[in-house]
């Protein structure tokens, strides 16, 4: 009976070691996790290059407004300072202006556009790299947080080792063996408190004659139901 007491306390310490480790892998996912922060990043990264293909487009653009402005004043001037007096002439240089009065118009719309594009992609910019700094540096703050959170689980996670290392000594080799292998397939719990005639682990209430037999001999019982070693404290 020594030995199923001693047993159902280092199970208490392997329920207790599990939850540690799954912290210690939660936190460790949690610090690695960089996918926001790369997700921001690449939006701005984006965006600068847009803002570069949208310049070097702006510049194109202003250019050509810049060359209708002087074809069109070219033309007008051509067309006012009496130096054509042909009609056929007078209506070509007439049609040719008018065509590169459209040009225009269709340019300047174009920059236009261009210009508020920009100006709402510079807004953009400012807004993603006010967003990313705010994360760098909550990320930064959750991250050293959660290392000395890490560190502390890591600290009794060692106690919790050692403590069980001394207490499985005091554990026949046989039933350790036993208890290992139905743990492993009993999601960690390989031995079970029998309490008002029912074993614990699944609710099962066992026969008079069993809890009786229980009681009565140093004997390893297994449930009937789940198959977990049965202890009655």
């Amino acid at each position: 009976m020594i030995n199923l007491r001693s047993l159902y306390q280092l199970q208490k310490l392997d329920l207790e070691m599990d939850g540690q480790k799954a912290s210690l892998v939660a936190i460790q996912e949690t610090i690695n996790d960089k996918s926001k922060l790369n997700q921001l990043r690449d939006r701005l990264v984006i965006n600068l290059e847009k803002q570069k293909e949208f310049k070097l487009k702006q510049y194109d653009v202003d250019e050509l407004v810049r060359e209708l402005q002087d074809k069109t004043s070219d033309l007008n001037r051509r067309l006012y300072d009496g130096s054509i007096t042909n009609v056929k002439e007078m209506e070509s240089l007439t049609a040719e202006l008018e065509h590169a009065r459209k040009e225009l118009n269709v340019a300047e719309e174009e920059l236009l556009y261009l210009m508020e594009h920009l100006e709402n992609s510079d807004k953009d910019e400012k807004q993603i790299q006010d967003a990313l700094t705010n994360y760098e540096l909550e990320k930064s703050e959750s991250d050293f947080s959660l290392t000395k959170e890490l560190d502390s689980i890591k600290g009794i996670l060692g106690t919790n080792i050692k403590g069980r290392d001394d207490l499985a000594k005091s554990i026949a080799a046989p039933l350790l063996a036993q208890y290992e292998r139905i743990r492993k397939v009993k999601q960690g719990q390989g031995i079970a408190e029998v309490k008002g005639g029912r074993c614990m682990a699944c609710l099962l209430t066992l026969p008079t004659k069993q809890m009786q037999h229980l009681r009565s001999t140093d004997e390893i019982i297994t449930c009937s139901s789940c198959g977990r070693i049965l202890f009655v404290n």
